[in-house]
């Protein structure tokens, strides 16, 4: 096995059959019971075709060790952080490559309270364990949750008239919206709601352009919500009526002004809106490094409200600090009460223009990085995640990529002028460290 190819920042992931094996996921299994000393621990899965068997293999490890497994089958990620957080067991396992193509699988692993780990907080420790144990005791037992999470979702709104349409995108969210809408009363149109491991329709990532057309179109034309998930349904983007896609950060500053939330977390490269309505509530704002990771764990140690990211990441603290889809779209629904999003959105828009996250490859991220520290003489300098520059109405983040040779770049200004100064002086600042 070659471990340092397939572990990642936030999981273990990599091309089924030869870097995702059955060793491998009864290696992570075994290694997990080892570290974590488990007593206990829930493992779920996808719906890709290698995902049965690599659960097994899981399944496997965790009993050699002397593990108490529940496994729950296929479901969503937020199911299963629900699941871990409402059980109170010590950790949990999904068998799962996320967005990436049909071709890839992985793990994503939790630890108590179903908060996710990663390489910043000991994932690649696991590396630690290749040697396996075998203790007496350990067991294994089916149990299905869904029923169960789609009630406490519904716990937020039981009906709505607001026409959604909602694409799944092939993904294992599609059984826990068909529930919901049997178990309540909404007014969904479903597309792309058959499960497909092969992802036919279209990628199973909602922020490739491809992934959210239908969804633009439809809602353009019926004057209508949207909503579109990634393959395991832990991110969320939503579509107005216009047949625009709504930002995650955007979507974030306004359920939080809408449910006065006012303990709050976002990322580096969040747009200010979500400060400003935080401030505006007189709350607690805190910025965290880019990665669902940091922000859940932010979440859970602060104890605050709400996080999120420009990604499509939302995480409740009523659902145990982790993604919610469900109860996201009922929050959203419950708070529009018949308006647009279009209309209420509208603000952020025209009082910041923001930049999409430009990536460039570079020779060495450190240089780029101790030069961007002085780019600015009269910013704030914030190091929390490579290097945040903030001005009056304006701000610039440069960061790292955790896994490749790049540069990443986002911006955000108050006005055209100095949105396109700051493109420009960008432009000029990264060139000399760009990779030919």
């Amino acid at each position: 096995m070659n471990l340092d190819t397939v572990f990642k920042s936030y999981d273990i992931r990599g091309i089924a059959d030869t870097e995702i094996t059955e060793e491998l996921a009864y290696f992570v299994g075994n290694a997990l019971a080892q570290r974590n000393n488990l007593k206990t621990c829930v493992v779920g899965r996808d719906a890709r075709k290698t995902s049965p068997q690599l659960m097994k293999a899981v399944v496997k490890g965790l009993v050699d060790a002397g593990v108490t497994v529940t496994t729950i089958g296929l479901c969503s990620t937020p199911q299963i952080k629900w699941v871990v957080g409402k059980t109170g067991v010590d950790a949990g396992i999904m068998v799962s490559a996320s967005h990436n193509p049909p071709e890839y699988n992985g793990f994503k692993i939790l630890e108590k309270h179903g908060l996710a780990l990663g390489q910043f907080n000991g994932l690649h420790e696991l590396k630690n364990y290749q040697e396996p144990v075998k203790k007496e005791g350990g067991s294994a037992r089916e149990h299905n949750y869904t029923d169960e999470f789609v009630k406490d979702a519904m716990a937020v709104l039981t009906e709505s008239k607001t026409h959604v349409f909602i694409d799944p995108s092939g993904g294992v969210g599609s059984p826990e919206i068909k529930r919901l809408m049997e178990l309540g009363n909404y007014n969904f149109t479903l597309f792309n709601a058959e499960i497909d491991p092969s992802f036919s329709v279209h990628s199973p990532n909602p922020l490739d352009a491809e992934a959210v057309e239908p969804a633009k179109d439809f809602c353009a034309m019926n004057n209508c919500l949207g909503a579109v998930l990634d393959a395991d349904a832990d991110r969320i983007i939503f579509i107005d009526e216009e047949g625009q896609v709504v930002p995650g950060d955007y979507y974030g500053a306004w359920i939080v002004r809408e449910l006065k939330l006012t303990k709050a977390a976002a990322t580096v490269r969040d747009s200010q809106v979500v400060k400003d309505e935080i401030t505006k509530l007189n709350g607690e704002y805190h910025m965290t490094p880019v990665g669902h990771v940091f922000v859940q764990n932010a979440l859970y140690e602060k104890g605050l409200d709400i996080g999120i990211e420009k990604s499509g990441h939302i995480f409740l603290k009523q659902s145990y600090c982790a993604e919610n889809h469900l109860m996201t779209l009922l929050l959203t629904l419950k708070a529009l009460n018949g308006r647009r999003l279009a209309d209420e959105i509208k603000t952020y828009k025209e009082t910041y223009i923001s930049s999409e996250e430009h990536n460039y490859r570079v020779k060495d991220k450190q240089e780029v990085l101790d030069a961007a520290l002085t780019l600015f003489e009269d910013a704030e300098v914030i190091t929390i995640d490579g290097v945040l520059l903030t001005g009056e109405g304006w701000w610039v983040s440069v960061r790292a990529s955790n896994t490749e040779p790049l540069m990443r770049l986002t911006w955000e200004a108050t006005t055209q002028d100095k949105y396109t100064s700051l493109k420009k002086k960008l432009a000029e600042f990264i060139e000399p460290f760009v990779e030919n």
